[in-house]
């Protein structure tokens, strides 16, 4: 297990690193030094999952880039609710009623994006995540 980091802990972790946490970016990652828990080299667009109130696991970030343990730094994850609306958007207005031609077409465009890791949750999901941090 990991801990999400507010944004402005995150930036001030890095920012000597003159890497800026913008708005697409949530970080999480152990909160003490050496830890050896979290994320590796290798593991990058990996999942950040978390389990909320109604006992389903969400998809909540993608890895960008991990420290190594590096001093209880956390790791940085592309945030999914900043690109829902674009996955959305590209998807566009496909019909529920023809459930096999909506699973043919939505991940025949996920893997031409290369976004399965991401796709495999986000279309069905109706969880508010504009106030998740």
């Amino acid at each position: 297990w990991v801990t999400i980091t507010s944004q402005e802990k995150c930036d001030q972790f890095i920012k000597h690193y003159h890497i800026g946490i913008r708005n697409f970016h949530i970080c999480a990652g152990p909160q003490m030094k050496k830890t050896h828990k979290g994320t590796c080299v290798g593991d990058s667009g990996g999942p950040l999952m978390c389990n909320l109130r109604d006992g389903r696991w969400h998809l909540v970030g993608t890895l960008l880039w991990v420290w190594m343990f590096q001093g209880g730094f956390p790791d940085v994850y592309s945030r999914i609710t900043y690109y829902l609306p674009w996955i959305r958007g590209k998807l566009g207005h496909i019909a529920l009623t023809h459930p096999a031609q909506l699973l043919d077409t939505y991940f025949n465009f996920c893997y031409k994006h290369k976004l399965l890791p991401v796709c495999a949750w986000l279309y069905w999901d109706d969880y508010d995540y504009t106030n998740f941090e």
